[in-house]
């Protein structure tokens, strides 16, 4: 299992030490799959890069106020303009999978009353994120007053602007390391 990238070799579970291996483990409980994403496996050759790396991206998509979906439906539009076919396609499945999963807890307690789909702000954060990203040299300051404009904190701006960063580094990554789509994803990713 290669990546097109000699600098990136896909470095499998079972090939993983006990360090590496830890690393995996949390990646998986996080995202609640039984695979671990070749994303990771291709920066498994340099431990400290990926520690690095997962750390940012457990830090930005799993905590904070913003809601998950929001944070990948930014990922997903980002990476769809840098045409990051990678992270288009995993990310496009994990929206996939978190609306159905917010439609079974719907389901399952009515009085849960976040739709399974972007409210009208969060739409509009979205496309005013990806067009801030799609600028050369955007004027952050307008991006950040539209963003309290909808309703969005002072607290929760600067967590909106990290997924725009995130984006550009896994978007990066993805693409200088060659890696194809996970053939666990092609059939089913649960979270």
């Amino acid at each position: 299992m290669h990546s097109r990238n000699r600098y990136f070799p896909m470095i499998a579970y079972s090939d993983a030490g006990p360090e590496l291996r830890a690393l995996y483990d949390d990646v998986m409980a996080h995202f609640n799959v039984d695979f671990v994403l070749n994303y990771f496996k291709a920066q498994g050759g340099n431990i400290a890069l990926l520690k690095g790396n997962w750390e940012k991206i457990k830090s930005v998509l799993f905590h904070g106020t913003v809601p998950r979906l929001l944070k990948e439906e930014i990922i997903y539009r980002i990476s769809k303009q840098q045409n990051c076919r990678y992270c288009m396609y995993v990310h496009s499945k994990i929206i996939e999978d978190l609306q159905a999963k917010i439609q079974r807890l719907k389901g399952k307690d009515k009085s849960i009353g976040q739709a399974c789909y972007l409210t009208r702000e969060q739409e509009g954060a979205a496309e005013l994120l990806a067009a801030m990203a799609a600028e050369k040299t955007p004027d952050t300051q307008v991006y950040c007053d539209q963003l309290l404009a909808l309703g969005f904190s002072q607290e929760q701006v600067p967590e909106l602007l990290a997924v725009v960063d995130l984006t550009f580094m896994i978007n990066m990554q993805a693409k200088v390391s060659g890696i194809a789509v996970d053939e666990e994803l092609l059939h089913k990713l649960e979270l």
